[in-house]
């Protein structure tokens, strides 16, 4: 457990220290930006196509997600 708090605590000075506010800006808008593209490939793929469920477009957008959440929360928590 230690462990895995110390981790954090180099990751969130990482990311709030080391890292400019542009840099920030920049990496969490490009992962924005592919998490709004893989929404809007996901939904021209399966919508009322009646074709079995993409997985793969929304498991990467989770993901993508998940990362901008865990560095939205490293840098403002």
């Amino acid at each position: 457990m230690e462990m895995l708090l110390s981790l954090w605590g180099k990751f969130k000075q990482w990311v709030t220290v080391e890292w400019s506010e542009l840099t920030f800006a920049i990496t969490v808008g490009v992962l924005g930006c592919v998490a709004l593209l893989l929404l809007v490939s996901f939904l021209k793929l399966n919508y009322n196509k009646g074709k079995a469920i993409k997985w793969g477009n929304l498991v990467l957008l989770i993901v993508i997600l998940a990362i901008v959440a865990v560095l939205c929360f490293a840098r403002f928590a």
